[in-house]
């Protein structure tokens, strides 16, 4: 989904249209407003702060401060080279550099995996605090209770299916996908939590006969 989105895959059917343009297109216009990042990012033998500097030029709002002003938060060295880095190291690099693209579309692919707990925790930091206002931020999560208090609305996709996250709560936070009845158990609970609700409010405001 995130790669027909951002076109690197074009749709078989139906058709994508982003501030007027389709993003198979590939147009300059639409690509410096945009960032994908991957569930998997390539190790290049550059320094970060190099590797940054050198692709920030295609993105006319990229901040090289603001980069390194991130990686210092994450507690990752930019002087140190790519290659040379952990899976979880090399992961933040790469978001440093799409938080600090400034762009106004931003997709990511399971962003946290590799993160331990506190760079967990500096991930949604960052997301909030270099984020624009007017930007538009698509992540790709199996790990819902790590965004669920930074994305709205949350969404959950079965095959051609889409559920709202109180579905995924209602399963006690386990869906196996592709089970239509773990799917169809989840909603159920959800309609029968709906009808308690329902009438515990009915309840409380009937009339109170005071003698």
């Amino acid at each position: 989904l995130l790669t027909l989105l951002c076109g690197l895959k074009k749709a078989d059917s139906g058709s994508i249209c982003t501030d007027g343009e389709n993003p198979f297109d590939r147009t300059p216009s639409l690509l410096e407003k945009q960032y994908y990042l991957p569930d998997e990012v390539a190790p290049v033998a550059m320094k970060a702060e190099v590797f940054a500097k050198e692709r920030g030029a295609f993105w006319p709002l990229y901040d090289h401060e603001i980069f390194l002003t991130i990686m210092k938060e994450f507690e990752n060295d930019p002087s140190k080279k790519m290659n040379q880095m952990s899976a979880g190291q090399l992961k933040k690099t790469y978001i440093s550099f799409g938080l600090a693209t400034g762009c106004r579309y931003l997709f990511m692919d399971e962003p946290t995996n590799g993160l331990d707990i506190p760079s967990k925790a500096q991930f949604r930091a960052a997301v909030m605090k270099y984020t624009p206002e007017d930007s538009t931020i698509v992540i790709s999560t199996h790990q819902v209770r790590d965004l669920e208090n930074i994305i709205d609305p949350v969404i959950i996709l079965d095959k051609q299916d889409a559920h709202p996250l109180e579905v995924y709560n209602a399963a006690g936070g386990c869906l196996l996908f592709g089970q239509q009845s773990s799917i169809q158990c989840a909603k159920q609970r959800l309609q029968e939590k709906r009808q308690r609700d329902k009438a515990v409010y009915a309840a409380a405001r009937r009339p109170v006969l005071q003698l």
